[in-house]
């Protein structure tokens, strides 16, 4: 058993500690388990020292080729065989991973849209390249991935490794039973899968009726008449063969040998059948079904959602799922109501003492808004269709970037600077120069088991990536719950932190926002240390998990447009002709009414605001002394060529806000 590093801090060696026990009840348990455990826990590592020490064979499904490279680093420190299993991605010269030095010819570098169609209607990557032989990756023979995935076994090693999909995974040869690399091994989920598990298809209604037009056996020729007889309730002489249909055809609901080339031709069709002959309603206008214990399929609109079940409860000896922000609903949606979640922390004080004593975390919350970034256009001021495509006078992005500069400017001596928010706005803040201050950034989506960021102890993460209410509600229909967001007195949609799917759809909303929020954030920090400086995480949205314990500190951008009275002030100091020999109140009041006019601001508003710039130390003054000098003697002012202090002075607007304290525990 390898030992603890004793220069770890207390409370992280005893969650190691701690976590070895854990793992090992949860291997032997006989129903899944979900592991909860916070980043540098070594639960990840852990699985694999486990299977080193019991000599059992291990699966990891993960959604990362990166994440699967650490656990080959980990399988070779504790001397146990590992396998990579095939993958379309790594293994094939058109997929976007490949490292290999098989080299394409001329025409196969723009593959990549017309392999995600093939994929479509194929099913899977190995049935597209064995029933399309004119495939770049084919040129001199066959594709190396075709080639490693009839020879690989993964019997041959004791840890192998891939994406969650391949828990699905048949035999190259059909039909032949499912459970190719999960059959009489242990399994291990790292992370939850979210949409990576989700098949969606467009346009059902389209494969189910191609499929009925080969299907004489049944009484319809299109979906459109399922869904009329349906309505009506089936005759019993139509049900019967119904019954008899779903008994022949129930053990291939997803049948490669239908796949073709038009969408029509979908593997998914038997399945998609299945579901429209047995399809009940839920009452917010979604429909659902149970496809016996091979899958879930919900519809809404022309969409239809296939979540199938893992086939580990027959064939796999045990299953764990590690997660650091768990969702027990969700999992128990795809391992089974049976599904037991343990958390080697115990409770919320637990967690927070994790996160503040062990990776020394202080979450800084700057926004009593949300902010769901998705949608990247919240960022900016549309205008009327016609006109040019956004102005940015009084932009959310301008204000959001003061924000940004104000927290790198108090965080100037901290070293890098981390940035985490949505795709789009990224691209929106980089028109508005995040470069020029953030060192590293990534995007919501693109983290999960990441450790880009694990030793950047200084970041930000802008907005959340709010789940859309149809997201929301296709799990729930897989739940069979039929969940609206609830509206306010006034009979609109509560948003922001105000939004609600009730008792029953909140876990679900929290799963898919708030706990993801908490994911990126803790993609920073992740090299615990003893006696290290607290790490700075500036949270700008208020989608945060109740039980983080996150500091307070608001901030309030203001544009220069804005008409206040600090920001006149400030914009003469700024622009205004002051004498340089020094200045008084006097002077700011007649830039101001040359400038403002009668929107002016009154002369006491202006002197307030230089006492707040006094008192936050972003001025140089005195006052002078002498022979007849007292209280009431004028403030003689510098005008600065940075302010300092708490205040941010930008082009675009300014923050005054407390100083941030590094030293703080």
């Amino acid at each position: 058993m390898s030992s603890i590093n004793s220069e770890l801090p207390a409370v992280v060696r005893t969650v190691r500690s701690t976590l070895r026990e854990t793992i090992r009840d949860a291997f032997e348990a006989d129903h899944p388990v979900v592991v909860e455990a916070l980043p540098a826990s070594g639960k990840s590592r852990g699985v694999v020292e486990w299977a080193s020490q019991t000599g059992n064979q291990l699966t990891i499904l993960t959604g990362r080729h990166d994440v699967r490279d650490q656990y080959e680093e980990w399988a070779e420190e504790f001397g146990v065989s590992f396998g990579h299993v095939p993958s379309q991605r790594r293994d094939c010269p058109l997929g976007a991973k490949y490292s290999g030095d098989v080299e394409l010819p001329a025409d196969g570098t723009n593959w990549d849209e017309k392999f995600k169609t093939l994929l479509a209607h194929h099913g899977s990557a190995y049935r597209v390249h064995q029933n399309h032989d004119g495939l770049p990756c084919q040129a001199d023979g066959d594709c190396p991935y075709v080639e490693r995935y009839r020879g690989f076994d993964a019997s041959d090693y004791d840890v192998i490794a891939g994406h969650y999909l391949h828990v699905y995974s048949s035999y190259y040869e059909f039909p032949h039973p499912e459970g190719r690399y999960i059959e009489d091994r242990y399994v291990a989920f790292d992370e939850f899968p979210e949409e990576d598990i989700i098949n969606t298809i467009e346009g059902y209604e389209d494969v189910v009726t191609g499929l009925l037009e080969r299907t004489p056996e049944l009484p319809y020729d299109t979906f459109a008449e399922i869904e009329v007889a349906s309505h009506a309730g089936f005759d019993s002489e139509d049900q019967s063969l119904i019954d008899a249909w779903i008994a022949e055809n129930g053990g291939s609901l997803f049948d490669p040998g239908l796949s073709g080339p038009t969408e029509r031709d979908d593997p998914n069709a038997p399945a998609l059948l299945w579901a429209a002959l047995s399809r009940r309603p839920l009452k917010n206008g979604w429909w659902r079904t149970d496809l016996g214990s091979r899958a879930r399929i919900t519809m809404n609109g022309g969409n239809a959602f296939i979540l199938r079940q893992p086939p580990t409860e027959t064939l796999a000896r045990s299953v764990v799922a590690l997660d650091g922000t768990p969702s027990i609903e969700l999992w128990r949606i795809l391992l089974g109501e049976d599904t037991e979640l343990v958390s080697i922390h115990g409770n919320d004080a637990g967690r927070r003492e994790y996160l503040r004593d062990g990776l020394g975390i202080r979450f800084i919350q700057t926004s009593e808004a949300t902010k769901p970034y998705g949608n990247a256009n919240t960022l900016i001021r549309q205008r009327p269709e016609g006109s040019p495509e956004y102005v940015d006078d009084d932009s959310t992005a301008r204000k959001d970037m003061l924000v940004f500069r104000w927290i790198a400017q108090q965080e100037a001596d901290a070293g890098q600077l981390g940035f985490i928010s949505t795709k789009g706005a990224i691209k929106i803040y980089d028109d508005y120069g995040l470069g020029e201050f953030v060192d590293v950034r990534g995007h919501y989506g693109d983290l999960k088991g990441s450790n880009e960021f694990s030793e950047i102890r200084t970041g930000i993460v802008a907005g959340c990536n709010e789940p859309s209410h149809p997201r929301i509600q296709m799990w729930g229909a897989f739940a069979g719950l039929s969940l609206k967001p609830e509206k306010g007195e006034n009979g609109t949609i509560l948003r922001g932190a105000r939004k609600t799917f009730g008792e029953d759809g909140d876990p679900i909303l929290v799963a898919l926002r708030e706990n993801e929020v908490l994911q990126v954030a803790m993609r920073f920090a992740r090299e615990p240390e003893q006696d290290q400086q607290p790490a700075h995480v500036y949270l700008h949205t208020a989608a945060i998990p109740e039980w983080v314990e996150s500091e307070q500190l608001i901030l309030y951008p203001r544009l220069w447009k804005q008409n206040n009275a600090m920001g006149q002030v400030l914009s003469v100091i700024r622009n205004g002709d002051l004498p340089e020999s020094g200045w008084k109140s006097v002077d700011v009041d007649g830039l101001i009414e040359d400038r403002y006019g009668e929107n002016k601001r009154t002369e006491d508003w202006n002197r307030d605001c230089l006492k707040e710039l006094r008192e936050a130390g972003a001025l140089e003054y005195h006052r002078p002394s002498g022979k007849g000098s007292g209280s009431g003697r004028a403030y003689i002012y510098q005008t600065p060529r940075e302010f300092g202090g708490s205040l941010l002075v930008h082009e675009d607007g300014y923050v005054d806000g407390p100083t941030s304290d590094r030293t703080a525990s």
